[in-house]
């Protein structure tokens, strides 16, 4: 799984990130705040499903590569 540390990495800190933008969308009372709240949690479940799949599977180690020259 040469991408999945990545994939990873994109889904936590987009859920991370969201999260926080909807922190600062509630103190200006913004109507969208459910939906991007729901959006960073959607994410972060998902990261952490990652995660654990990951450890599961020795997915996080890191591979190497030969180039054939």
């Amino acid at each position: 799984m040469k991408y999945f540390n990545k994939i990873f990495d994109i889904f936590l800190y987009q859920g991370i990130f969201t999260f926080l933008f909807s922190f600062v969308l509630l103190l200006v009372n913004d109507r969208y705040v459910n939906l991007f709240f729901s959006i960073g949690i959607t994410s972060v479940i998902i990261a952490i499903v990652l995660g654990i799949t990951g450890y599961f599977f020795n997915l996080f180690t890191k591979e190497d590569s030969y180039e054939e020259s």
